[in-house]
């Protein structure tokens, strides 16, 4: 995606070293793949990751949506992706809701309504 919105000066090497990746042709040392320096910027921790792709983000509201449009971390398990998103919401000011829902009724009856327009 990166590659195909920004047209990226190394969008080709980036390309190819992606479908390398994905078609098992990359050169691997126990199970880990190295990636030019080039191609990618290597981070250590979950904030390292915040930093580079959220730069500021603690003054979001000042952000514009463009901005936040612009950006996005992508993570293949769900476990990870709540790290992230814990870490990201920890650092936000201001008070904390949480909005619940459901997705099973107690009756079944309740989960069918019919509404009658008349005009």
């Amino acid at each position: 995606m990166r590659v195909y919105l920004k047209g990226d000066v190394c969008a080709g090497q980036f390309s190819d070293l992606l479908l390398k990746i994905g078609n098992g042709e990359y050169p691997e040392t126990e199970g880990k793949i190295t990636i030019p320096p080039h191609l990618a910027l290597v981070v250590s921790t979950v904030d390292d990751l915040i930093t580079r792709i959220y730069p500021d983000v603690h003054n979001l509201h000042s952000k514009s949506t463009e901005w936040l449009c612009e950006r996005a971390i992508l993570i293949p398990k769900n476990g990870q992706a709540s790290v992230v998103n814990d870490t990201l919401l920890k650092s936000f000011e201001g008070e904390e809701y949480q909005y619940k829902s459901v997705d099973t009724v107690v009756h079944t009856d309740d989960a069918i309504h019919t509404i009658l327009w008349s005009s």
